[in-house]
């Protein structure tokens, strides 16, 4: 479709006449956000189990993890907390640490365990800050 300029005083019905439109705002507006985002929560992790174990379960589970992480891998584990999307979120004292567990493979008993970063989990959600609206 092409737009071409008309005049549209022929057009216009007797006892009628042309007003100029009041100033309309811009259509398209930019918004800059400048700035350093903070990473939070980068020292966070989710353990994985491959059978997964009852949620009722959890309080013998998070000392065996706390037992696992503090005696085979000599690694303090600040927190142990229930987890949705896996077994349970731990907090290492640094992302280092962190770091060591993410994509291996553990045997925990009679389980196989995985520990992925807290921000890839199954209900990970993503936003593209780059659009344009």
């Amino acid at each position: 479709m092409a737009n071409f300029a008309a005049d549209p005083r022929p057009h216009v019905p007797a006892g009628f006449s042309l007003e100029d439109p009041p100033p309309r705002p811009p259509l398209r507006q930019e918004v800059f956000v400048t700035g350093c985002y903070a990473l939070v929560n980068e020292d966070s992790a989710i353990v994985k189990l491959e059978s997964p174990v009852h949620k009722d379960d959890f309080g013998p589970l998070a000392t065996s993890l706390r037992s696992f992480f503090r005696d085979v891998h000599q690694v303090r584990v600040v927190d142990i907390q229930p987890c949705a999307p896996g077994e349970a979120y731990i907090r290492f004292n640094s992302p280092l640490e962190r770091e060591k567990f993410l994509g291996p493979v553990f045997s925990f008993g009679s389980y196989c365990m995985t520990v992925i970063k807290h921000d890839e989990g199954d209900n990970a959600r993503t936003f593209d800050l780059d659009c344009e609206a």
